[in-house]
């Protein structure tokens, strides 16, 4: 067994044995604030979002390309939940069977998502997905080729799953917690999040809601594109606003739309968790200043004095 996961499950045991662990910690603050990892080109850039020491977990991706083979190496407090990524995209089922296992060595929760590949689009071919990852690994946590303590996490988009039957076939599978791709159109994602919460098969499950921060009007249509929400009347209508629009006055205009959708987030019934997703610097930036100034005290949670901007240690 790794050191590493000797030290986070020793963690584990004398937390429990005290009364406050991971659970205890994310109960009482109400949600599990998580964070989109940077890798490839962009590894490093999410230093200051790690260092301000707010967030319950981090989840590190597992792209379509190398861009993710490199892990980032920056120091997690004691209690930080490690969610690693493991999605299907063109992969072989033996490729797919040794990820989920080698992954699960070294983390707390496998996200276990189909993936982007380019390939998976043209429909040409079957690919595994992340319902037949999840009943795999309901199967390998039975032989014990996956701890029985790594949870397993799965990936919704409200945007276009008009009905709830898929998420709540994930949830029989043994999802535990659900990461949304972030609301770029409120009305159809309100109409199935209001499902869901009806839902007594979903009653169990954690809903992490996505967050991307927008911080131009091409930044929101790759999101849209990669959402595949561009059809949406949400969408056609804040982009027919934005294609007007330049300068001071495009950014004010999606500063107000980030913070009009943290405020949406925050008002939502049984919200498991909020989780980052910045794609650029600038919207590293933005989530930073936004998480002291607006995003915990929309949540009503309590904020430290400074958010410090200095490098945690590397871990040891």
């Amino acid at each position: 067994m790794a050191l590493s996961t000797l030290a986070r499950r020793s963690w584990k045991l004398c937390a429990a044995a005290e009364g406050f662990g991971f659970d205890a910690w994310s109960k009482k603050r109400g949600f599990y604030l998580s964070l989109e990892r940077s890798v490839g080109k962009h590894e490093g850039s999410d230093k200051a979002l790690i260092a301000s020491s707010q967030f319950h977990c981090y989840v590190t991706p597992d792209l379509p390309d190398e861009a993710s083979i490199s892990t980032p190496n920056i120091f997690a407090p004691p209690g930080m939940l490690n969610v690693r990524t493991v999605a299907a995209q063109v992969r072989e089922e033996d490729e797919l069977l040794e990820l989920m296992a080698e992954r699960s060595e070294v983390a707390d929760a496998l996200l276990l998502v189909s993936g982007s590949d380019r390939h998976r689009q043209q429909g040409q071919e079957h690919w595994f997905d992340s319902c037949w990852m999840l009943e795999q690994a309901k199967y390998m946590k039975m032989d014990g080729e996956i701890p029985d303590w790594v949870e397993l996490w799965a990936v919704a988009n409200p945007m276009i799953e008009t009905t709830i039957q898929k998420v709540k076939y994930k949830a029989k599978l043994g999802a535990e917690t659900i990461i949304t791709q972030p609301p770029l159109a409120w009305k159809p994602f309100k109409r199935w999040w209001d499902k869901v919460q009806k839902s007594r098969t979903c009653q169990s499950v954690r809903f992490i809601v996505g967050l991307p921060f927008i911080t131009s009007t091409t930044n929101y249509q790759f999101w849209t594109k990669l959402c595949e929400c561009q059809s949406q009347e949400d969408v056609k209508g804040i982009l027919r606003k934005a294609n007007n629009l330049s300068g001071q006055e495009e950014e004010k205009l999606w500063r107000n739309w980030n913070m009009q959708l943290i405020d949406r987030i925050a008002e939502l019934h049984g919200l498991g968790g909020v989780h980052f997703m910045p794609l650029n610097s600038k919207a590293h930036k933005l989530a930073k200043d936004t998480l002291k100034h607006h995003l915990l005290p929309a949540l009503q949670l309590d904020v430290d004095d400074e958010i410090r901007d200095e490098e945690r240690p590397d871990s040891l």
